[in-house]
């Protein structure tokens, strides 16, 4: 039998539509395709520090590393611990009513990024890894400078001291242009004055006083009220 062009050739046109793929294939959930226990590549697609991280695996299944599920024992904010595109080694822990897979990144132990230690990161994928401590050499390194700047605080401090003490000096030899000597007494209550108002008030307070106080009226003054009560 001869076929006109008008007429069709359904079997090959079987063949035709089978070569062409269909956009309307249901997409297999993780359930489909892994098991409990399988440790598969995802790629982060989105965070939500209340839920935790949202992924796609390498074969297109969904799921969530849960913020319970980041590090053990602990609730973590997933955003100090992934970054979008990230790609991790996540295990299956389980799945969900819809079939989407309940991942864990117990295993790979990771890092709070902002506790890291600034670095280049790693090129080849996965998870970052920060070293855990400083190099030997940079801890030496650290401890010579703090205990320099110590030595330096300790020798700032005896200078200031020193100059307190000069200027707690002049001023005693001001205060004794007036009267001829300080008494214990009267030195221990210096200090105490310097101590709660500091020495520049001080000083003012002895610029001032000793501009109008008379030693000998107040002599005078004190051998009058001793007269006055009886003390002779």
């Amino acid at each position: 039998m001869y076929q006109t062009n008008n007429e069709v050739n359904v079997e090959e046109l079987r063949k035709q539509i089978q070569k062409i793929p269909s956009h309307n294939l249901r997409k297999k959930t993780a359930k489909e395709l892994y098991q409990v226990g399988d440790i598969i590549e995802c790629t982060i697609t989105g965070i939500d520090q209340m839920v935790g991280a949202f992924v796609n695996t390498v074969d297109g299944a969904s799921g969530l590393i849960h913020l319970q599920n980041i590090i053990e024992n602990e609730h973590v904010n997933p955003i100090d611990y992934f970054e979008h595109h990230q790609k991790v080694q996540g295990k299956i822990a389980g799945f969900d009513k819809k079939g989407n897979a309940k991942i864990t990144v117990y295993h790979l132990n990771l890092d709070n990024k902002e506790e890291e230690i600034i670095h280049e990161p790693s090129r080849k994928g996965h998870i970052m890894n920060f070293p855990h401590s400083i190099p030997e050499k940079s801890l030496q390194t650290l401890q010579e400078e703090n205990e320099a700047l110590l030595q330096r605080i300790k020798e700032l401090e005896e200078k200031q001291e020193n100059v307190k003490q000069k200027e707690v000096d002049t001023l005693k030899k001001v205060i004794q242009s007036v009267v001829p000597s300080l008494s214990p007494q009267a030195e221990e209550l210096m200090e105490q004055l310097i101590g709660e108002h500091g020495i520049s008030h001080f000083s003012m307070g002895v610029s001032r006083a000793t501009m109008v106080f008379d030693p000998s009226l107040e002599l005078m003054k004190m051998i009058q009220q001793n007269i006055e009560r009886g003390y002779l």
